[in-house]
């Protein structure tokens, strides 16, 4: 299912100037909205914008995207009197004299044919893009010019392009907008751009950027999803961070009419007050008709928080009232997470055999939790790390550590083996020498032997059962190993813990249920 589906990125509109749908139908809309997408076209002016000037502002002419105002004059009230513009794309000749009213008066024309002469593939896609976000039927627009015909000179460096890339690594990578002011950062820039120097922009410069660009997507995000034929399906989760700030995201998803599933968030909102299914029901049908979706609401899937079951009743509530296209039910359009009431059957068999603590939260659930790869469980750490503390002479028990259960044994040893770097290397020297010696007794006995690499022993999170399966399949993997630091002749901390051969067997009994409900799941 995750490979057939597409998630549509929030740069896309940016790096194509388009909309995320090429063939909206034809929808009047204020020219503020209409022209929004114009802030992002390729090659536009950055020095002195003059569509952006109070001078310019009201005309509509596309032309005015790409030169910048030079030598302005006003009058004694500033009213604009004349200008030189130029184009601020190769910013060459002397550019073109423009004067309010009179003989001299500008015109568009010499300009315009600059651009389809010298810059043909930016002016192209342009035109092409206000097409677009004019609703014109696809039969009437014009082909794009793709982005690899465009010319390798014109297509260089472009300091607005620059920034465009700059503002989508901050967002991506989640850096702060402070990091465009830390000097290493900006000597970097520099080194690599020298005519940037003097010229980079303050965090408040790259803020407003992002909320700008992000204003823009959702514009057009929201005129896609209007168009769309079909019916949408979301998911809600909560999320807190860690400074304590609540957050609620709403992802929506559909079937294209080509058969492909689709995915976008449709919002990332802040909670106020307490975290009830009526609070966030509010949240959801505000996103759903800021967006203009709510009759194309199927389903809403969750997991199994009471909270959920709240939140649908007050959603069914507050949208009916609002519309009378809704078709949602919400008896039969309220879907469970799949993957939710696996992790609750799975969290329920180990704590029914002792594999987890009794205290553990079976509700505590990320779906990414899912995705975990061994690589990533061998870097979870004890939260207090106190086996560092513990002698290795130690033989007192450790009152925390449940004995009748053989995986809280293991938990044990993975704490104490991985508690400090020495206890690491006694541990891997050990595992060495036994498969050195299996290596041995294999060429004495002229067969075959795979020497295995040795890994370090892993340490789970109890609110993740496929990182307790990890751990014990690690374990099993390096039993030799762990039986032997039990046996150890001078260190005597591991042996309170020493597994029997009955519950290795038991272990690895629950290594094969706890394999196949990981392969089914993955």
């Amino acid at each position: 299912m995750a490979a057939s589906s597409k998630r549509a990125r929030v740069d896309e509109t940016e790096r194509t100037n388009v909309p995320l749908n090429p063939s909206l139908p034809v929808v009047l809309v204020a020219p503020e909205q209409l022209h929004a997408h114009r802030s992002l076209l390729r090659g536009r002016a950055t020095l002195a914008n003059a569509a952006d000037s109070i001078h310019f502002s009201k005309n509509r002419s596309l032309v005015f995207q790409f030169v910048d105002i030079y030598d302005l004059v006003t009058d004694d009230i500033g009213k604009f009197v004349s200008c030189t513009l130029k184009c601020g794309i190769c910013r060459k000749g002397g550019g073109w004299r423009w004067v309010k009213g009179g003989k001299a008066k500008g015109s568009t024309s010499n300009i315009i044919a600059h651009l389809q002469s010298k810059h043909s593939a930016i002016w192209q896609n342009a035109e092409h893009a206000d097409w677009i976000a004019g609703g014109k039927p696809l039969k009437d627009q014009k082909p794009e010019i793709p982005s690899d015909d465009l010319d390798s000179n014109e297509a260089g460096f472009h300091i607005d392009e620059f920034y465009r890339r700059l503002t989508r690594w901050i967002v991506a990578d989640n850096r702060p907008f402070t990091q465009v002011e830390n000097e290493e950062f900006r000597d970097l820039l520099t080194y690599l751009k020298p005519a940037l120097d003097g010229h980079l922009v303050k965090s408040k410069a790259i803020r407003d950027r992002v909320f700008k660009d992000a204003s823009t997507v959702r514009e057009s995000t929201q005129k896609y999803l209007t168009s769309l034929s079909g019916l949408m399906a979301i998911s809600c989760d909560g999320w807190t961070s860690s400074n304590r700030i609540a957050f609620l995201a709403i992802v929506g998803s559909w079937i294209t009419e080509d058969w492909r599933l689709e995915e976008v968030l449709l919002d990332f909102v802040e909670l106020h007050g307490a975290h009830t299914g009526e609070n966030m029901s509010i949240a959801v049908a505000s996103a759903l008709t800021e967006l203009g979706i709510k009759d194309k609401l199927l389903a809403l899937v969750g997991d199994n928080a009471s909270t959920n079951g709240t939140l649908v009743h007050h959603l069914s509530a507050s949208l009916g009232q609002s519309s009378s296209k809704l078709r949602w039910d919400p008896e039969k359009g309220q879907i469970r997470c799949l993957a939710h009431i696996i992790h609750l059957a799975v969290m329920s068999l180990l704590r029914s055999i002792k594999a987890v603590p009794t205290s553990t939260d079976m509700h505590d659930f990320d779906p990414k939790d899912l995705q975990l790869t061994p690589e990533e469980a061998e870097s979870f750490v004890a939260i207090n790390n106190t086996e560092a503390l513990e002698d290795d002479l130690n033989t007192k028990l450790d009152s925390s550590v449940d004995l009748t259960s053989a995986i809280d044994k293991i938990r044990k040893i993975s704490k104490l083996v991985r508690s400090s770097p020495q206890r690491m290397e006694l541990f891997t020297a050990t595992a060495t020498q036994i498969e050195e010696w299996h290596e041995r007794k294999s060429r004495d006995e002229n067969r075959s032997y795979n020497r295995k690499a040795v890994k370090n022993l892993i340490l789970d999170v109890a609110t993740r059962w496929n990182s307790v399966f990890l751990m014990i399949e690690r374990a099993l993997e390096f039993s030799e190993a762990i039986d032997a630091l039990v046996n150890h002749p001078k260190i005597t901390l591991y042996r309170p813990y020493g597994l029997s051969r009955s519950e290795w067997t038991a272990v690895a009994q629950v290594g094969k249920w706890l394999k196949c409900i990981d392969y089914d799941v993955s």
